[in-house]
């Protein structure tokens, strides 16, 4: 997706179609699993600052209910790019089982790519690209090896410093704009 986009401005929407998980589950426990949006939402919120080339500058986050837990797993993320990108995670636990888990809609410059359940990549607007179907790859051995080969090696980091911060002060401040109810700066 990434190589097709190039520098684009962008839209981006994330839909997780995540399941239910009984509340007195780890995950729903803050000391332990963190909840749905601290322990899993924030990879998307990574992926959408990845794929537009930019860090995150301001977070809004919705949930259902009239005052959501910090534990929720039904909530809405909407993320402002200081590149002019924009992005939403939907993070749901109440669909249905046979919706794809994994949704990722891009659109950028009279171009569209949907990516469901990392496995169908369907483009829109390309001339030389219009589906690519592979077996599931969410990139997780190719993290480790680079992370293995940065620290047996050296050189320059995986990934930035400063974009790991930057990924945890937006996740952190999706949970403060949950409570606040209003945008929080980065």
């Amino acid at each position: 997706m990434k190589s097709l986009l190039g520098d684009a401005v962008m839209n981006i929407v994330i839909n997780v179609n995540a399941g239910f998980v009984p509340q007195n589950a780890w995950i729903h426990d803050l000391k332990t699993g963190g909840g749905r949006i601290l322990g899993e939402a924030c990879h998307f919120i990574d992926l959408i600052a990845f794929l537009a080339g930019s860090r995150i500058e301001s977070v809004c986050t919705n949930a259902m209910m009239p005052n959501p837990a910090a534990t929720t797993d039904n909530a809405s993320i909407l993320l402002k790019c200081e590149n002019g990108s924009t992005g939403v995670v939907n993070y749901f636990s109440n669909g249905h089982s046979h919706y794809p888990k994994e949704r990722i809609e891009v659109h950028a410059s009279g171009r569209t790519l949907i990516l469901d359940n990392f496995k169908t990549l369907h483009g829109y607007g390309f001339k030389h690209f219009s589906r690519l179907k592979t077996s599931q790859n969410k990139g997780h051995r190719e993290a480790f090896e680079a992370l293995l080969d940065f620290v047996r090696n050296g050189g320059k980091a995986p990934i930035p410093f400063e974009d790991i911060i930057n990924t945890t002060e937006a996740t952190l401040a999706a949970l403060e704009s949950l409570k606040l109810k209003t945008w929080i700066n980065i």
